[in-house]
């Protein structure tokens, strides 16, 4: 009997009982693609799944099923779509897709639905927004023209604005974006942490902070925002992008400079010289004064060189002040190999390594390229040569001496297994004889 196609399983199925679904649903038939018609201003994103799911999207890809905010409009059906509107022409826009079955099973990785927009005819400079812009400038959310970079740590930044209304007289909600410079708001990704959208507003003309996590430390980054009114990525309506503010994260070690210090303006607003200079508490970063926000803040922070003097006995390495005696001299374990301390790693190295010359005196030996030898291998290495030999309290190869009766030492002929200045009379006596041996031996056969 033959069995094609086989398949072994290891779940009991009991009568009438199928086996449990542990497979998220297949997506296929993304649409749209490729680049859609000048004047385009909004579409319909689709896909089919191979099994009635509910489908989810995210504007930056690796976001799980669990966290992405945007949502098809059909739920446990095989056929799904929204409306991106808001399109701009020149602009390019990717949504990574998600869906999850019945059974719980969600994809674990990224369906991305990428189209671009023809830039020819288009009269918008273009925001880049994925969502609803109103065109009618009476009711547009306020713009935001203050925000401002306002503390950094290794792996955050703080940001601080004046919320504006919506344009329908209520405190607006805000999408912030962040990307490395040059910032373009239409590839910016959406921020983490307090930041995070739908920032939702407060009050009107109030000043607002919150921070965006999840950054890597020293790093140049820039933010940009929008206020909006409605549901994101729904049905909401946005006002005009903000100003661009800058931003670098702090390196390991280093302090947030937080409001100016002494070096810089005063935290009374009424004194503060805005684009005065001013420096971190450490005097490891400099930067200008802000007083946009009533308190002067140092910003736009750059590292001080390395090895600025700071504090009392430290100097600045890698924007933070260090008691690491940088520069100094410093040698390898076994002395064989010399530099000077490196205080930009944790902890400091003795770095720019160079070797000792060859025959210097080291623990339980001599240094040969760079290692410490034996002194009973010494002469393996050949460091001293011949007619020299090692000088231990100098570390150096000096001459050998020459015997006051003697005269100078023999040298080693190949094949002479007595030490150096040993005589080297008895090997050649004994080959004397053997000759002479050999001679008589002949004679007599004659």
């Amino acid at each position: 009997m033959d069995i094609d196609d086989f398949v072994l399983s290891t779940t009991y199925v009991g009568p009438g009982e199928t086996e449990p679904d542990t497979q998220p649903p297949g997506r296929s038939n993304g649409s749209p693609s490729g680049t859609l018609a000048a004047g385009t201003t909004s579409t319909a994103v689709s896909l089919s799944t191979d099994e009635d799911a509910a489908c989810k999207y995210a504007t930056t890809a690796g976001v799980s099923y669990g966290s992405m905010s945007g949502s098809f409009s059909a739920t446990g059906a095989m056929s799904h779509s929204f409306t991106a509107s808001g399109l701009v022409g020149g602009n390019s826009y990717s949504f990574y897709v998600r869906c999850q079955d019945s059974s719980g099973n969600a994809n674990a990785d990224d369906f991305p639905i990428s189209f671009t927009v023809d830039p020819a005819g288009a009269t918008d400079a273009g925001t880049g927004l994925d969502a609803t812009i109103s065109s009618d400038a009476s009711d547009l959310p306020g713009s935001i023209a203050n925000l401002a970079v306002r503390g950094t740590t290794t792996s955050s930044v703080t940001l601080s604005f004046t919320e504006v209304s919506d344009g329908a007289g209520q405190p607006a909600s805000y999408e912030v974006r962040y990307s490395q410079p040059p910032l373009s708001w239409g590839s910016a990704t959406q921020v983490q942490g307090t930041c995070s959208a739908p920032l939702a507003g407060q009050s009107i003309g109030a000043t607002r902070t919150c921070t965006v996590e999840g950054l890597s430390e020293a790093t140049s980054y820039e933010f940009q925002l929008v206020a909006f009114r409605g549901t994101f990525q729904v049905n909401a309506v946005f006002g005009p992008l903000s100003n661009v503010a800058a931003g670098i994260t702090d390196s390991s070690g280093a302090q947030d400079a937080g409001a100016a210090d002494a070096n810089g303006a005063g935290r009374d607003a009424s004194t503060c010289a805005a684009g005065a200079s001013c420096s971190s508490a450490d005097g490891c970063r400099h930067g200008t004064t802000n007083c946009a926000t009533g308190e002067a803040v140092c910003e736009n922070l750059t590292n001080a060189p390395n090895g600025t003097s700071c504090g009392a006995q430290g100097t600045c390495q890698e924007g933070a002040c260090s008691t690491c005696p940088a520069g100094e001299s410093c040698a390898s374990i076994d002395g064989c190999r010399v530099g000077v301390i490196d205080c930009s790693q944790t902890p400091a190295v003795c770095g720019s390594l160079t070797n000792r010359p060859d025959g210097f005196a080291c623990s339980g030996g001599v240094c040969n390229a760079g290692a410490c030898k034996p002194l009973a291998s010494a002469d393996a290495g050949n460091m001293c040569g011949l007619g020299t030999h090692l000088d231990p309290s100098s570390g150096t190869c000096i001459a050998d001496t020459v015997g006051a009766d003697a005269g100078p030492l023999p040298s080693l002929e190949a094949g002479c297994s007595c030490s150096a200045g040993a005589s080297a009379a008895a090997p050649l006596t004994l080959l004397a004889g053997f000759l002479a041996i050999t001679i008589r031996r002949k004679r007599l056969r004659r």
